[in-house]
């Protein structure tokens, strides 16, 4: 079904409805575990997209590379595009401007700069609208691994507990998303080992009690065991 897009865009002599056909390509390489590939073909895209002056499929393009670049540890490239992506997105737009955040955020976060990363996750919670469950989540799951990494594993375990009755109202779990399978599991992991299953278990339990307006305060809040 891509390809035929890909070849009736082309057909039509439709630049952006070819910028589409080729992210959605590479997204779907990208899923197929093939990083690299994925990220050609969304620079590709973006390339459509910029020639024609797309600005929405741009946006979309740059928010979906900034993590593929992260991944392939290109760190600088990773960072400029998040922040064109940020750029594009305007302050009163809170859907958009969140996912911009989200996407800016994590890739600092693979890049290592955690404090940033910080940062740009807690504004993307304090603009949180109910209509998107699906960043705020990302941004929880995010902020347990920082705060995990920071050493503040009692805080870390909740934050992973307030996480999953949201992950589960939207039917997926991070373990199961290419993009935060492996930080998922490194950060749950190391929070466990430091704690001991059963405490570990009691301040996951903790976590799961909130509701979403607690957990949004919950990890807004100073940081404390």
């Amino acid at each position: 079904m891509t390809e035929e897009s890909r070849r009736l865009a082309q057909r039509l002599d439709d630049e952006s409805a070819l910028g589409h056909a080729i992210r959605v390509a590479g997204l779907a390489t990208f899923f197929q575990d093939d990083v690299p590939g994925g990220a050609m073909l969304l620079e590709e895209a973006l390339a459509c997209f910029r020639g024609v002056d797309d600005r929405s499929g741009v946006w979309i393009t740059l928010l979906q590379l900034t993590g593929m670049i992260a991944i392939l540890e290109e760190p600088v490239r990773a960072v400029d595009l998040g922040k064109e992506c940020l750029d594009l997105s305007h302050t009163r737009a809170h859907l958009s401007r969140s996912w911009a955040l989200w996407g800016l955020a994590i890739s600092r976060w693979l890049t290592g700069d955690r404090q940033a990363a910080g940062r740009l996750i807690h504004e993307c919670i304090r603009i949180y609208q109910p209509s998107n469950r699906w960043s705020l989540v990302h941004s929880i799951e995010i902020l347990a691994w920082i705060t995990a990494a920071e050493g503040q594993y009692r805080r870390a375990a909740r934050l992973f507990g307030a996480a999953d009755p949201i992950w589960r109202s939207t039917g997926v779990l991070p373990a199961t998303l290419r993009h935060l399978a492996p930080s998922n599991h490194q950060c749950e992991q190391q929070t466990r080992q430091s704690l001991g299953d059963e405490t570990f278990a009691v301040a996951f339990r903790e976590g799961t009690r909130l509701t979403t307006d607690e957990a949004i305060a919950y990890a807004l809040e100073a940081k404390r065991s």
